[in-house]
């Protein structure tokens, strides 16, 4: 008997209807259990959210419960910038221009991603030869008729790779001089 009064009572919990504010808190925090995410990202979800589930005025919602997590420090994206520059960063290797970007698509102010760079002290150089040394590996080496040709193909494709992660023009050419 006990146990199927339990029951019962977990069933009428589940069955109580939540508040707007609510929801979307335990919405917002079954997110964050995954995954660290910035302001903007938070906030972009939670208006979908909104719109799936027909909530109304979802704006003043939306800013009471990041106000509420940030007191709660769940959301904060300095720690996003130091995590990422701290593990990421060196598993994935980006230029500074790669990672000013890729801050900015998350929605981080591009001042603090700089500044948050600069503190670092990133050195570029190392994380692009690392890199290019990687990239080299998978090469195919030039037969001698068509060497010429091959290393300037294999140039080419190697500064396109590194300046597609975002390293400066300076520190491309000095990694591809030196390595090829």
């Amino acid at each position: 008997m006990a146990q199927s009064q339990k029951r019962l009572s977990r069933q009428k919990k589940r069955q109580q209807p939540k508040s707007d504010y609510q929801a979307l808190l335990e919405y917002s925090l079954n997110l964050l259990t995954r995954k660290w995410y910035t302001e903007r990202e938070l906030t972009t979800k939670l208006v979908l959210r909104c719109k799936k589930v027909g909530i109304e005025s979802a704006d003043d919602l939306i800013t009471q419960i990041l106000v509420r997590l940030r007191e709660l420090n769940y959301i904060n994206d300095a720690r996003i910038l130091d995590n990422y520059l701290e593990y990421t960063l060196p598993a994935r290797p980006l230029g500074k221009y790669g990672f000013l970007q890729k801050m900015r698509q998350r929605g981080i102010d591009f001042a603090q991603a700089e500044l948050a760079w600069n503190n670092k002290n990133v050195d570029e150089e190392i994380l692009a030869r690392q890199l290019a040394e990687d990239r080299i590996k998978r090469f195919s080496r030039p037969a001698e008729n068509r060497k010429k040709e091959l290393l300037i193909y294999q140039r080419k494709k190697l500064a396109n790779f590194l300046a597609g992660r975002g390293f400066a023009l300076n520190i491309i050419y000095e990694v591809v001089n030196d390595l090829i």
